[in-house]
């Protein structure tokens, strides 16, 4: 899922320029100048409310959708949390395990996305790149599958999170711009899965059907390193695509590296005054 915060890095970049945009505005914020109005469920039955009205629903279902956006919303951070209160022991016994045994090293615990389920930005996100998806799947030139099962995509959320830092209206906009590629992909990946799918009897489709995933983690990197070899046969696309993919990853990496740095320097110098 990170590796999709690197192809998103630049477009921060360049949205943090427009003035507006390069200010914090993650919930918090939204709830502290909304009120009531950004509190989860108010927002997610709002959210339901004009997605309703923009499919031309008629009012039964614009408020039944209203009741399951606010529903969603408010539920999948809770459930989130879940996870991230089983996983945090497991997290410090193994940190404590480890530094008592190697207490000249820096130890450093990997943990699964739910670990930042908590976070109502991503969620925000989810619910909105629903009805965004949709309308690109039926739009979208060079689109071939209709997302179901994966609609409710966590993969852009969290890269959209990562690369913004949390702010809610660049993450909506990330969401936008990057939600036909999970399509691209998911159409180029279609005949392959569909050929697993029909050997295996995983799953059974009617002849000219095709399967495949509209979620798929890091589109752009699985979908350059998987097809990378075309190149012998004359196809540069996804060559291409993955050397602009390492230009991004690199250029996300030292920002991150230079972040970190200036974090440890601000951390000691507070630590300096103190002393």
């Amino acid at each position: 899922m990170v590796f999709l915060a690197a192809p998103m890095y630049p477009i921060d970049w360049l949205l943090r320029k427009i003035p507006g945009l390069d200010r914090s505005f993650n919930a918090a914020d939204l709830r502290d100048k909304l009120g009531i109005f950004a509190e989860n469920h108010v927002l997610g039955f709002i959210l339901g409310i004009l997605f309703g009205i923009l499919a031309r629903f008629d009012v039964a279902a614009i408020l039944t959708l209203g009741i399951q956006a606010a529903t969603a919303l408010t539920l999948f951070p809770v459930i989130s949390k879940y996870f991230m209160q089983a996983l945090e022991p497991i997290s410090n016994a193994i940190s404590e395990y480890m530094q008592k045994r190697f207490n000249d090293r820096q130890l450093f615990v990997g943990l699964d996305w739910p670990f930042l389920g908590g976070a109502n930005e991503i969620w925000i996100a989810v619910i909105w790149t629903i009805p965004v998806t949709l309308a690109y799947a039926f739009f979208l030139p060079g689109n071939g599958i209709l997302p179901f099962a994966g609609i409710i995509n966590i993969c852009i959320a969290v890269g959209a999170y990562f690369a913004s830092k949390g702010n809610i209206i660049r993450m909506l906009i990330q969401c936008t711009i990057f939600a036909p590629v999970f399509l691209w992909v998911g159409t180029a990946f279609a005949p392959f899965m569909t050929e697993l799918a029909n050997s295996t009897k995983a799953v059974e489709l009617s002849a000219g059907q095709l399967i495949s995933n509209s979620s798929i983690d890091a589109p752009i990197f699985t979908y350059a390193l998987s097809h990378l070899m075309q190149f012998l046969d004359g196809n540069f696309i996804p060559l291409l695509i993955f050397v602009v993919w390492l230009i991004c990853f690199v250029l996300y990496s030292r920002s991150l590296i230079k972040e970190r740095n200036e974090a440890r320097a601000a951390a000691a110098e507070t630590a300096g005054a103190a002393a």
